[in-house]
């Protein structure tokens, strides 16, 4: 069977070793890993992958998670990315970090669009909910969102 895409065969590799004996399963999610890391573009392949892998390529493989969702230049994209990292991430508050700090440039650079647009990015529930904001902070951005019809005007 010949599988040209990198995330399909990872995905059919991560699959199938569920089953498999343990030297044959640490093969294929070698593999699999492997293959994910040749993709171009591997975050969210490569975040299925280092769930089923242990010890050195887990590590390997979460390293290069975070370095993909980093090198992501809209920060649209990035926090999300982030955000779907920091359920496998180890250290949990350095990615919701980096994650609220791609979400502030997003907003910075919406600040001036028309509301729908600074509205549409906040209305993103794995964005802006826990562990990702605090209570205080989650307050202070609902007052705000609460206070863009009333006080918002575009010429």
């Amino acid at each position: 069977m010949v599988i040209a895409d990198g995330e399909d065969y990872s995905r059919c590799l991560t699959g199938l070793s569920n089953q498999a004996q343990p030297r044959q399963k640490a093969r294929a999610l070698e593999r699999a890993l492997d293959a994910v890391l040749e993709i171009p573009q591997f975050d969210r392949a490569l975040v299925a992958v280092a769930l089923h892998l242990t010890g050195a390529n887990r590590n390997r493989a979460m390293i290069e998670v975070l370095r993909a969702a980093e090198a992501i230049d809209e920060p649209d994209t990035r926090s999300h990315a982030l955000a779907a990292y920091l359920r496998v991430a180890e250290d949990k508050a350095d990615v919701a970090k980096r994650a609220r700090r791609a979400m502030a440039e997003e907003l910075h650079a919406r600040w001036s669009e028309q509301r729908e647009h600074v509205l549409s990015f906040c209305a993103s529930e794995k964005l802006f909910c826990a562990p990702m904001l605090s209570e205080e902070a989650a307050a202070s951005l609902l007052e705000s969102a609460m206070s863009i019809r009333d006080d918002w005007r575009w010429l």
